[in-house]
């Protein structure tokens, strides 16, 4: 579609354009069945270029064509190098019909139709929209769909720098002299920090006890498929993490994980792992980034979210 447009442009400015600017995509999903069969569906939007697929993630739409359809735009907010190796990969759909006894294998469940707009430009500067959210559900779909946010990772400047020119001796090694963080002062640890405590989790009927280990330092919450019995999941990609002893495992499955602690009660990404190395229950940076602001004591560690302020104590 791009390389038609192109076309058009007389070929001395067509050599200048660098960039294609995503304004924004409306995807439809329409079923090829009758109005009133239960059929719930999960589509995920990813930018494949990045190696992780975490990054890549743009977000989820959980849904149901009951009503025969669903309709939702995207806004990228990114744009695109034309000389980009995966460019075709930049923004790709994938979906899962959550019933497994609908159609005989062969027939087309359903039809996806998507309109977009978008500007071939020479730099990597457009305007910024200012929509707001990344994915917005038709108004006449509201209340058979919902948004689940792709995650928005905390900036980090490393510890430490190392600068070297050609041949000439190494300019620096130095460690910052202060942290620079969204949160309220804290000190960093300099070494994973290892807390485990009591809360409740949420299994999809109800609450129940559950320890909970909490490792800073750690980048991925992650539970044991046992857990979790009663709550729906959907199939991610692939994804390979390292632990902070310098294990490398993979999950593949991730699942929104409502968890309660003292007052505060907080929906969590967790991937899904059935390793017997694990704990049950693990949670990283992706939990503790969601804090106001958190302070691990001797005795425990105490925790603001939303204005709510509870302290829990160490088992």
């Amino acid at each position: 579609m791009i390389d038609q447009i192109l076309r058009k442009i007389p070929e001395k400015k067509r050599k200048k354009m660098n960039y294609v600017h995503l304004g924004g995509i409306q995807i439809l999903v329409k079923s090829t069945f009758k109005e009133g069969i239960n059929c719930p569906i999960v589509i995920n939007l990813s930018n494949e270029r990045f190696i992780n697929a975490r990054e890549g993630n743009l977000g989820i739409v959980e849904g149901n064509l009951a009503y025969t359809k669903l309709l939702f735009t995207y806004y990228p907010k990114y744009c695109i190098s034309l000389k980009d190796a995966d460019f075709n990969d930049a923004l790709s759909l994938h979906f899962q019909i959550k019933r497994k006894d609908l159609f005989k294998p062969g027939n087309h469940i359903m039809s996806i139709y998507y309109q977009s707009l978008y500007t071939v430009t020479y730099s990597n500067y457009g305007k910024v929209y200012k929509n707001k959210g990344m994915i917005e559900t038709d108004q006449e779909c509201s209340g058979i769909a919902r948004i689940v946010e792709a995650e928005v990772q905390q900036a980090q400047i490393p510890d430490e720098y190392e600068i070297q020119f050609g041949k000439t001796q190494k300019i620096g090694k130095i460690p910052l002299e202060k942290p620079i963080s969204n949160r309220y002062p804290l000190k960093i640890l300099e070494n994973p920090n290892i807390t485990k405590i009591k809360g409740r989790i949420f299994n999809g009927f109800e609450w129940k006890n559950q320890e909970i280990l909490i490792q800073t330092r750690a980048t991925a919450n992650h539970v044991k498929s046992i857990l979790i019995d009663g709550i729906q999941i959907y199939e991610g990609k692939q994804y390979t993490y390292q632990t902070f002893e310098g294990n490398n495992f993979s999950c593949k499955n991730m699942v929104n994980l409502p968890i309660q602690l003292d007052t505060i009660r907080i929906t969590v990404p967790c991937y899904i792992t059935n390793h017997e190395s694990d704990q049950d229950l693990i949670l990283g940076n992706l939990f503790l980034n969601k804090l106001e602001d958190y302070n691990i004591e001797k005795n425990g560690i105490e925790m603001i979210y939303k204005g709510e302020t509870c302290f829990i104590s160490k088992i």
